[in-house]
């Protein structure tokens, strides 16, 4: 069962990092279209730091949790984007900003199915970041 877990959660992670914002852009949607470029070109480091601090310290926490033993010494970053866990299933063709105020944003990703999902950022350093709900790692 603790394996079917961390996939799953991966998955998810995956699922939403497809249609989030990394490289601190000026807007939500720069930030966005940064993320996405940097996926494509497999630049783990930039797609990383387009995390919130408080969802890559939740990435971190969960994998060192959950992680099946002797794989807890990877970096969480290298085990989502550099084993191809990460990778664009869907082209997203739409971006739409929601809501943004005071440092936060919601955005409204359209991918090439049509399909619709909301995202939230948050103003970081200088710079747009994903903001996921993550669940707490338990014991």
């Amino acid at each position: 069962m603790r394996r079917r877990i961390l996939p799953s959660l991966l998955l998810a992670v995956v699922g939403l990092a497809l249609a989030v914002g990394c490289r601190g852009g000026s807007d939500p949607e720069a930030a966005l279209q940064g993320f996405l470029s940097a996926l494509r070109r497999g630049d783990a480091e930039a797609a990383w730091n387009g995390f919130s601090r408080q969802t890559r310290d939740g990435l971190e926490a969960f994998w060192q949790a959950k992680a099946p033993p002797g794989s807890a010494r990877r970096p969480v970053k290298e085990v989502l984007f550099e084993s191809g866990l990460v990778r664009t299933m869907r082209e997203v063709v739409r971006v739409e900003v929601i809501t943004q105020s005071g440092g936060k944003a919601v955005l409204e990703l359209i991918d090439d199915a049509d399909e619709k999902q909301q995202l939230r950022m948050v103003l970081e350093d200088g710079g747009w970041k994903v903001d996921l709900d993550l669940p707490k790692p338990r014991a």
